[in-house]
């Protein structure tokens, strides 16, 4: 539903030769819905029907931003429990199939016979957690993406706004980190297959989480102004 006032923005912004984009962008930033926007850009041009009343998310309570701010809070611990149970399995393999031969009684330990019934059992909480979590982390991810499309003000939601910086500064740690490790054992000419397997198989994962999350950030500032 929309209101007399946006229709009499919309007209306004339209006499004063604004653009209909830049009008779309101020509308969202204020909290206004996409559907809501089209219908009022349908309406300026028809002043003849009545405008029904409107109520925003902001004038329901806060309870609404409350339940954004969980749902984002689930969905990105969910995602950490994901990755965390990924890399125990990844890295879990990695020591299966090349044991560190600097480490050796390390790799007697974790698997002492070298079997692969010794080997799932290894990795069994690993990988009940990460079964566990991907479709509640998938199910979060497709629910709080639909809501943002449906209302862009939730990219405000200071809580999302922390999740991601503190996604991005891990994640860009966790990089920085495995680029050291590289460095160091190559000058201390102690690279290892089963250290440049687990390099290879981190850089790229939190790569990947840290090019989506900083995507995130720059569209936060070009949609919501």
């Amino acid at each position: 539903m929309i209101t007399k006032e946006l229709i009499v923005y919309i007209n306004n912004k339209k006499s004063g030769k604004v653009p209909d984009e830049e009008i779309k962008k101020s509308l969202y930033g204020m909290g206004w819905r996409e559907s809501d926007v089209k219908l009022g850009f349908e309406v300026s041009d028809r002043p003849d029907i009545p405008v029904p009343p409107y109520e925003t998310e902001r004038s329901r309570g806060g309870h609404k931003d409350m339940w954004d701010a969980f749902l984002h809070a689930l969905m990105f611990i969910s995602l950490y429990i994901c990755v965390v149970s990924l890399i125990t399995i990844a890295f879990r393999f990695i020591d299966y199939n090349f044991p560190n031969t600097s480490l050796p009684t390390y790799s007697r330990k974790r698997f002492p016979e070298r079997t692969l019934g010794k080997f799932f059992e290894s990795i069994r909480w690993s990988l009940s957690w990460f079964i566990v979590s991907v479709p509640i982390f998938t199910y979060l991810f497709s629910i709080v993406n639909k809501k943002t499309k449906e209302n862009p003000t939730i990219r405000n939601l200071p809580s999302r706004k922390k999740l991601i910086y503190l996604t991005l500064g891990v994640t860009f740690v966790t990089v920085l980190g495995c680029l050291i490790a590289i460095v160091y054992n190559i000058l201390d000419s102690s690279l290892s297959t089963n250290l440049v397997s687990k390099l290879l198989f981190l850089i790229p994962l939190c790569s990947f989480i840290f090019s989506y999350y900083l995507k995130q950030v720059k569209e936060d500032r070009t949609v919501v102004l």
